[in-house]
């Protein structure tokens, strides 16, 4: 099987647990899975060369447009990696993303860990926005 076909077959197994959990995945022509959960949009990307791996992510959940954003975004990017659980924050094209990456020997492990996942996102975003707050 090749690259693209293995990345096809991703995709439609990762989508088919996302329509039965009760979101409505969007693909799109790379294989990247779209979705929205408690009114964020995140995307599930896969690599059909390391079929086990996973990521989950919250895309541009904060705009980092001057300087001095960026400067505290990155500060708080830095502590709140040190003290979230399995997720990372990081600073992508002038915004903050949240990402959980793991390995799930099957996609249908997905079932129980998807919500926990989301929710580490979801702490992590916040978690970036009041150390920034704060500063």
């Amino acid at each position: 099987m090749d690259n693209i076909t293995k990345k096809e077959s991703l995709t439609q197994r990762y989508s088919a647990i996302l329509k039965a959990e009760g979101f409505d995945p969007q693909p799109d022509k790379d294989g990247d899975i779209f979705f929205m959960y408690e009114g964020g949009q995140f995307i599930i990307i896969l690599d059909s060369k390391d079929e086990p791996f996973f990521r989950l992510c919250y895309p541009a959940f904060l705009k980092c447009d001057t300087e001095e954003i960026k400067t505290k975004a990155l500060a708080a990017i830095n502590g709140t990696n040190i003290d979230v659980k399995v997720g990372k924050a990081f600073y992508v094209k002038e915004t903050c993303w949240a990402v959980v990456e793991a390995f799930l020997p099957d996609p249908s492990y997905l079932t129980s860990v998807l919500t926990r996942y989301l929710n580490i996102c979801q702490l992590l975003a916040r978690e970036v926005k009041r150390r920034i707050e704060n500063m």
